[in-house]
């Protein structure tokens, strides 16, 4: 009985056809795939955002008198308004990444801020295997109700409700011209920092209090705060003894004894 194999022309036909075939299929499948990814997000932002309506219709407050406000989506998560897809431990839910898809950041496990974004869980990003627990949803008030939008706040971190963040975040409405503040001796007063940290206060040394008005002469000191589902009233920043310092030190620039707080109202004064 008489056997012929493939002829070298015969393989290289075979080969090269399989090339066209790889050529064609694999984009095809992996578009398909995007396909799919991208269809599963869209519906997932649609239930972040239902729940934010719901969130939003059962904290009025939230709003504070104005037609828009935000809340995290870690928010919803940690208040049981949108269920969380991977636990906290999940290395998934250590990235964050802007809505179009690209990487961020990467969420360091046991800081304050994974602490915060990751209590709960996370939801994740079906495009990318990241969490969206650091964006923010756009409530708006209208006439036919709350409309929510998922937005993209990339390259911003997340405020974690620290006073650290709050002292950070009055100070650069203060340098952005948002707020004006002056010491309790009258004089205009900034805030220093060193190393991205604020350690110290200009004009008096130990005292910083915003006081622009609004068009009817009443102090503005309206901010949005950390987690909070409404803004803060601040008062302004002051150079205060640390905890671990006895004796009473003179704050005014004082580095070593003494760190820059602020002062915020909610139903009372709290530090």
């Amino acid at each position: 009985m008489n056997r012929k194999g493939f002829t070298l022309t015969e393989l290289l036909v075979v080969i090269a056809i399989i090339g066209v075939l790889s050529v064609i299929i694999i984009p095809s499948v992996v578009k398909i795939n995007e396909s799919i990814n991208e269809r599963e997000f869209e519906q997932r932002k649609s239930y972040i955002e239902t729940a934010a309506e719901s969130y939003a219709s059962d904290k009025p407050d939230i709003f504070q008198g104005e037609d828009e406000a935000y809340v995290y989506v870690w928010q919803l998560v940690s208040e049981g308004y949108l269920n969380a897809d991977l636990d906290s431990t999940d290395e998934a839910c250590h990235y964050v990444a802007n809505l179009d898809g690209s990487e961020l950041t990467e969420i360091l496990e046991g800081s304050d801020l994974a602490k915060t974004l990751l209590s709960a869980g996370c939801v994740s990003d079906p495009r990318n295997s990241t969490s969206l627990n650091s964006k923010q949803v756009k409530l708006t008030r209208k006439t036919v109700g709350i409309v929510a939008e998922l937005v993209d706040n990339a390259g911003e971190t997340p405020d974690d409700g620290s006073i650290d963040t709050l002292v950070k975040k009055v100070c650069k409405a203060i340098d952005d011209g948002r707020v004006t503040a002056k010491s309790l001796n009258g004089n205009a007063c900034k805030c220093v920092t060193q190393s991205g940290d604020v350690v110290a206060l200009t004009g008096d040394g130990v005292s910083c209090i915003i006081s622009s008005t609004d068009e009817s002469g009443n102090v503005d000191n309206w901010l949005k705060y950390g987690s909070s589902t409404a803004n803060w009233r601040v008062v302004g920043l002051y150079s205060v003894k640390k905890d671990n310092v006895s004796g009473n030190p003179n704050c005014a620039n004082n580095r070593t004894q003494c760190e820059v707080v602020a002062k915020i109202i909610t139903s009372g004064v709290v530090d």
